[in-house]
């Protein structure tokens, strides 16, 4: 069961995350204002792949937002945690025949992205000739041609779904044409993007309308994607996003007769989430003053790239939670008269993760408050792509939290040694090897 915990317990306990469902709330309820607005034909497909902590997803689904995966795995948790497959987007490259018949037979949103898997359609369509079934195509184009350094992959161009230039997408139409009973009903255009600007979900949907004017495509949905840049500070941003794309499709479409679909994941779930932390040493190499946190890079920059953070500093002896906290964190001749030391203000301060790597330093802070041992840093706007690539590299998963105004609910347990080792089995048979 869900426990109501203080804070007190979350310092006693990290590092540990913390998802704030106001906040959430308020993201959510922001994009859908403007797909309402804008256009009220629409999809909302919470990427899994960004944060899939169990209550979050449950807690979309009762929203009514669809879960957009990219594996099976990602298909049969998206079923576990109670979707039918219709109520499932489904994308990426890895599908299977299985999962992807029993997307076809639902009628679920499903997006091809590869030659087998048309292969696989054309089996499954052709073994059912009574049934309708209904896909959508992922479209790969030049996105540099007309939004210059704007996409991740730059020149060397995107590489997931049909190539326009190459007529692998027309080919695509073409061979799914011979089956009588399918309808290529979507379009799915989403590319990773370094500028997240209008400009280039523009691009989107006028390139979408021009692909299904050249093919002769029927569509029933234009599915664009997700990577916006909005949530916390920036939500108004999602009025433009979905604005500029409205205004684009307006020149085919109508909202009547075409599904907007979108699939946010960052914009939702990255400023809701934050990283509790506490200070275990501090210390003075030959070059530097080294402050040692049992927070990580490998927690919240798993690409091992970012610099700075969203932070706050929070002083032991300033807050009564984690004050209180420190009698068992800290041996009592370090406890004794901790908070009547001064502060000074430290030309630099590097503050390291609890890894054995040197380059777990997550950021350097310069003409800042002194940092000392038993102190707190929170580490905010953390919740996109940080616990689903948690590693269990010298330490284990940990806890997950929601606060809910004032109140903290632990909704994940930090894993233990027990939970490391479920599913080994060695032990049966290794006397034989």
């Amino acid at each position: 069961m869900n426990r109501v915990v203080t804070e007190k317990e979350i310092w006693e306990n990290t590092p540990s995350f913390v998802l704030d469902k106001l906040a959430l709330e308020e993201n959510l309820n922001t994009l859908k204002d403007a797909l309402q607005k804008y256009w009220p034909n629409y999809k909302i497909g919470y990427s899994y792949k960004t944060c899939a902590i169990p209550w979050l997803l449950r807690y979309l689904k009762k929203e009514k937002i669809y879960a957009e995966v990219v594996s099976p795995e990602e298909f049969y948790l998206a079923k576990r945690i109670g979707y039918e497959a219709k109520d499932i987007i489904y994308n990426g490259p890895i599908k299977t025949k299985s999962t992807i018949e029993e997307a076809l037979s639902a009628n679920a949103v499903i997006n091809l992205d590869s030659q087998r898997e048309i292969t696989w359609v054309k089996e499954i369509v052709g073994n059912n000739p009574d049934q309708q079934f209904t896909v959508g195509l992922r479209v790969n184009f030049n996105v540099e041609e007309h939004c210059e350094g704007e996409t991740v992959a730059g020149k060397k161009g995107n590489r997931f779904g049909f190539s326009y230039e190459k007529k692998a997408l027309e080919n695509a139409v073409n061979s799914l044409a011979e089956l009588k009973n399918l309808n290529i009903s979507g379009l799915h255009m989403h590319v990773s993007s370094k500028s997240r600007s209008n400009n280039l979900y523009s691009t989107l949907a006028r390139k979408a309308i021009q692909i299904a004017a050249e093919l002769n495509l029927q569509l029933s949905y234009i599915d664009i994607g997700g990577g916006f840049f909005a949530g916390g500070d920036f939500n108004s941003r999602f009025y433009d996003y979905i604005k500029n794309i409205a205004e684009e499709l307006s020149e085919k479409y109508t909202a009547k007769n075409l599904t907007l679909i979108v699939e946010p994941g960052a914009s939702l779930i990255a400023s809701p989430i934050s990283l509790y932390s506490r200070v275990i040493d501090v210390k003075d190499s030959f070059i530097e003053r080294l402050v040692v946190t049992d927070a990580s890079r490998c927690l919240i920059d798993p690409f091992m790239h970012k610099t700075s953070y969203q932070y706050e500093h929070v002083e032991s002896g300033a807050n009564s939670f984690l004050q209180s906290s420190l009698s068992g964190f800290l041996p009592n001749e370090l406890l004794a008269g901790k908070f009547l030391e001064s502060r000074q203000t430290k030309e630099t301060q590097t503050i390291c993760g609890y890894t054995c790597m040197e380059n777990d330093r997550l950021m350097q802070l310069e003409n800042e408050q002194e940092i000392k041992i038993g102190d707190g840093i929170i580490y905010h706007t953390v919740g996109s792509y940080t616990i689903c690539f948690n590693p269990l590299f010298i330490k284990y998963l940990p806890s997950v939290y929601l606060k809910k105004e004032n109140q903290f609910v632990l909704i994940r347990e930090a894993w233990k040694v027990d939970n490391f080792l479920t599913g080994d089995i060695s032990v049966e048979y290794e006397k034989d090897f």
